[in-house]
């Protein structure tokens, strides 16, 4: 089986690459998610150069993927995070390829927490809307399945979390080694998919989970402007009566404590084709 991964250099894309590092990581200079022309020849080419099989499955996680970003460039954010996916979906649908898109679990308003895939959405900031525009476009193909999800890296990169608000976030190791499941067993998994810590726990306990040695303040997500949700957790029953049976093994086989897992964060990026991830 061949995957395209878009977003290959970015956070999420470097860690799937550690697992699938036979999967194709085209970079944005030639394969720019706004030039659909460009990305088909770029599939020509290496299927015909390479000897290569066309892709079986296209993982789309290339985006601007930070709210500051986005509030300082909506047009830009419109482009790349909506048309942008636009030109994917398109792709799949030539290629006969399902397409796996990655979404946030910001596109809910945060009120209530432990949402369902058939919960309503309801962005409360740009770079939402925008994913959530991304959603749309991919809902209009049958072979498309929209991951909500949260991940971050290893260690936590920040000083300070919030410690009331309550969040279903992964450490990106984890959420790449379920990702790769869900490409090579859920062949036949469509629609939404909630991924998550099934457990759910504020942003100051995950972080102190995914780094007990670092000293990290506790914040009130009253001190951001605006206001970070209160409540973004995800009911992920759907992922776990699917993959179960997987997901404590693969846990034990990709343990993100694991020595030279510990990738450091990169700057965030909005690269529209190979350095962008979630």
């Amino acid at each position: 089986m061949t995957a395209l991964f878009t977003g290959g250099s970015g956070l999420l894309g470097q860690h799937v690459r550690h697992l699938r590092c036979n999967w194709l990581y085209p970079e944005q200079r030639e394969f720019d998610i706004l030039n659909l022309r460009e990305m088909q020849d770029w599939v020509q080419y290496v299927t015909k150069r390479w000897g290569v099989e066309k892709p079986h499955t296209i993982i789309h996680a290339a985006a601007m993927k930070t709210s500051y970003m986005v509030d300082e460039s909506p047009m830009r954010a419109m482009r790349v995070n909506i048309v942008g996916t636009t030109h994917v979906v398109e792709l799949a649908e030539q290629l006969g390829a399902k397409l796996i898109y990655i979404s946030t679990d910001y596109v809910f308003d945060g009120e209530r927490g432990d949402y369902l895939e058939t919960d309503p959405v309801s962005p409360q900031t740009k770079y939402a809307w925008s994913k959530l525009g991304g959603e749309c476009a991919a809902r209009m193909y049958d072979r498309s399945l929209i991951i909500r999800t949260s991940f971050g890296p290893t260690p936590f990169p920040y000083e300070r979390a919030y410690a009331d608000q309550h969040t279903s976030k992964l450490p990106v190791t984890e959420f790449a080694a379920r990702l790769v499941r869900i490409v090579e067993e859920g062949q036949e998994v469509y629609g939404v998919l909630h991924v998550g810590d099934h457990a759910g726990r504020t942003m100051w306990e995950y972080a102190k989970g995914v780094s007990p040695h670092l000293d990290v303040e506790p914040v009130s997500r009253l001190s951001s402007n605006p206001p970070a949700p209160k409540d973004v957790t995800l009911d992920s029953s759907r992922y776990e009566s699917i993959f179960r049976p997987k997901i404590d093994k693969g846990r034990r086989d990709y343990d993100h404590r694991k020595p030279g897992w510990d990738l450091q964060p990169e700057a965030p990026s909005s690269d529209r084709g190979g350095s962008s991830g979630e």
